[in-house]
């Protein structure tokens, strides 16, 4: 479980190899992937090309501010040598074929989709709907889960599903080729914006009032997640994600006339926007949006007075009954 002393499974090292813990820290010293690269006898580029490590930057690290969470990407949760996420996606198929092995993409949260085969990807076992793990698997075998032990590639998991959204594989395609090209040497803000425009329109969504309506102004249902103003895109499971990305693309579709159709519907200012940091494309819309209101944050002191403090010292029995009067009348439920 340890990698030249260093704690390797306690580390999301797919999203950042960096991360690992080194025992000789001065500079110059070998990385983790140059030890690893030493040991598989091939150059540290490649090695590091099989992390998400090129794509962070493409990304964005700092979009999510005072979170440990990068952009986009599923946060594996990890507590000591487990994960309490679903983080690790896969297509059934694709294991089935060749020498097992999970795709880099499928770590990304856009990722829904399998291109190749015309399926849904799965986030867990589908005999025990544990997260994969394949590290914690007592086989030798990559396909068996950690947990029930069976194959996570039965058959029966890689059905055809002809009814999976459309818009929502056209829109991965997309944001996927985007991002190769935002991590490249040749890295385009367009296609940074676009990335940073997705990434703000989920975090303005997640609000259920906002989901509804979003849904509704664009004729998708009424198939809602259980969504939460505080819910973050990269926490979630792939049942989630799909019906939130099939909003936001539908949001998207015919820039800007969708995405101020369905602004108007939800009814979001620029307030609403305050908190997020938005590409290009983006920003130049908020202006347009209604400012909003401001929430009043006054404290009005309603049960610390000088009165009520001494009265609670004096008569304990009349500042409870004070107490109670207060409270009630400061609720709208006073006699």
């Amino acid at each position: 479980m340890f990698w030249q002393h260093d704690p390797c499974w306690e580390r999301d090292f797919d999203r950042a190899p960096s991360t690992l813990l080194r025992v000789d820290r001065s500079p110059g010293a070998p990385t983790w992937t140059d030890d690893l690269a030493s040991s598989l006898g091939t150059s540290p580029d490649i090695v590091r090309d099989a992390t998400l490590e090129p794509w962070i930057v493409g990304l964005g690290n700092r979009m999510l501010a005072n979170q440990g969470d990068t952009p986009l990407v599923l946060s594996a949760g990890v507590y000591h040598r487990t994960r309490a996420l679903h983080a690790l996606q896969f297509c059934p198929d694709c294991l089935r074929q060749g020498i097992p092995h999970f795709r880099k993409a499928w770590r990304l949260g856009f990722m829904t989709w399998c291109n190749v085969h015309r399926c849904s990807l799965n986030d867990a076992c589908p005999s025990c709907g544990a997260a994969v793990i394949p590290h914690r698997s007592m086989t030798p075998r990559l396909t068996d889960c950690h947990q029930c032990g069976r194959s996570i590639v039965s058959p029966r998991t890689s059905a055809m599903e002809p009814d999976f959204p459309e818009i929502v594989a056209a829109m991965q395609v997309r944001l996927l080729d985007a991002l190769e090209a935002a991590s490249g040497e040749d890295a385009s803000i367009r296609d940074m914006g676009l990335l940073a425009d997705v990434r703000a329109l989920l975090a303005v969504s997640a609000a259920i009032s906002v989901h509804a309506a979003l849904r509704q102004s664009f004729g998708l249902g009424s198939g809602v997640p259980a969504l939460g103003d505080r819910l973050r895109f990269e926490h979630t499971r792939l049942a989630t994600r799909v019906p939130w990305l099939e909003t936001v693309a539908a949001w998207m579709a015919d820039w800007p006339r969708s995405f101020r159709i369905g602004a108007d519907a939800a009814g979001v200012t620029r307030r609403t926007f305050a908190r997020t940091r938005p590409g290009a494309a983006l920003a130049a819309e908020i202006p347009r949006l209604p400012t909003g209101q401001r929430r009043d944050r006054t404290w009005v002191p309603v049960l610390d007075e000088p009165v009520l403090r001494r009265l609670r010292r004096t008569d304990p029995a009349a500042y409870r009954a004070e107490r109670a009067r207060r409270i009630l009348t400061s609720t709208g439920y006073a006699p």
